[in-house]
């Protein structure tokens, strides 16, 4: 709870810093690719190595938060020189509007903001995208209990993060590309998650495959 917490903090004035340095869409856009890629192969180094460095550090929960302590480090020195290493624009130019247009007021009260996002639609259908997306980060969080309990091999953990994460990578790399082509994010994201519903149907079939011929090789083992 108390990672969640801080981790939400952090993010959120992290994620703001892109708004805040640039005006132009196209710069926010290859400056969030960048981001992930850089976020996603953090992440792959992370998962490919921690499963040596647990051991080499003792091993069971003290090798645990051993590299929980490490890892802790190099995030807050991470976060830092990136904060400082950023100069955001002026309040006024964030603020400048065009010529002729008059400035205008969005100081709102908390119960009036609610109501807003609320009732926006498109914020209710990101909002539930990104809860399906947190479920599914929780989700690749047991990896490494299936690959030690139930494959019982942990160390196949590194190949099963290479699996998810190079294809994520190899994406980002061609999505400011493709974001100018398809003029916005919206093609791109319905695209994308097209392709993600008929990609995860197919593992899936192959997966309950898998799973079924190894059943009935167990059944036919204890005839």
């Amino acid at each position: 709870m108390l990672n969640a917490v801080f981790y939400t903090a952090n993010n959120i004035a992290y994620s703001a810093l892109t708004s805040l340095v640039t005006k132009n869409s196209s710069e926010r856009v290859q400056m969030g690719s960048f981001r992930f890629i850089f976020a996603f192969s953090t992440s792959l180094l992370i998962q490919t190595i921690t499963v040596g460095a647990v051991d080499a550090l003792g091993g069971g929960a003290a090798g645990w938060r051993n590299i929980a302590l490490i890892y802790c480090i190099f995030g807050v020195i991470t976060n830092t020189i990136a904060v400082f290493s950023v100069k955001e624009l002026s309040e006024e130019e964030l603020n400048e509007t065009e010529e002729g247009d008059a400035p205008k007021d969005d100081k709102l009260t908390l119960m009036e903001s609610a109501k807003l996002l609320f009732t926006n639609k498109y914020y209710v259908m990101i909002c539930g995208v990104y809860i399906l997306q947190q479920l599914y980060g929780a989700m690749l969080g047991v990896g490494i209990y299936f690959m030690t309990y139930v494959l019982g091999n942990k160390n196949l953990f590194g190949v099963f993060s290479w699996a998810i994460n190079i294809p994520l990578i190899l994406a980002l790399v061609f999505t400011p590309n493709l974001v100018a082509k398809w003029n916005g994010m919206y093609k791109l994201n319905k695209y994308s998650y097209m392709i993600i519903f008929i990609g995860e149907k197919y593992m899936k079939s192959l997966f309950q495959r898998e799973m079924n011929e190894s059943e009935l090789k167990m059944y036919k083992n204890t005839i």
